[in-house]
């Protein structure tokens, strides 16, 4: 069974990529609302992938991916962005962040994540 962490302060727009996960996926997911939820979570247990919403409270998303690799380099991400893809590369070069999701992922995204999460070793 895959273990996911979704990292959000409010959840709302991630119900059709949640729904895609659900009837794709064996997988437990938990929820974190806050940068610091979200770090201790992982102390406890590394993620299969860690979805993180565009800002978190306090923390964009990039800069939470940026903590999460310092803390574990280990961990699959996706990270939510209006920015083009062009940008995002720019912003997050080097963090190792397998997937850039648009603001509201829905079951399709989903599809894409769990099969780019099945070519990671």
């Amino acid at each position: 069974m895959k273990h996911f962490l979704i990292v959000t302060d409010t959840g709302d727009h991630f119900s059709n990529l949640m729904a895609g996960l659900n009837s794709r996926a064996e997988a437990e997911i938990h929820w974190a609302a806050s940068a610091d939820a979200a770090l201790q979570a992982i102390k406890e247990k590394t993620p299969d992938l860690m979805i993180i919403d565009e800002n978190v409270k306090e923390v964009s998303g990039l800069e939470l991916a940026r903590m999460v690799v310092i803390k574990n380099a280990m961990i699959h991400l996706a990270v939510v962005s209006s920015l083009s893809a062009e940008e995002f590369h720019e912003a997050g070069e080097g963090l190792g962040i397998m997937a850039h999701l648009p603001p509201e992922p829905d079951a399709g995204e989903a599809e894409k994540l769990l099969e780019a999460l099945a070519r990671m070793p």
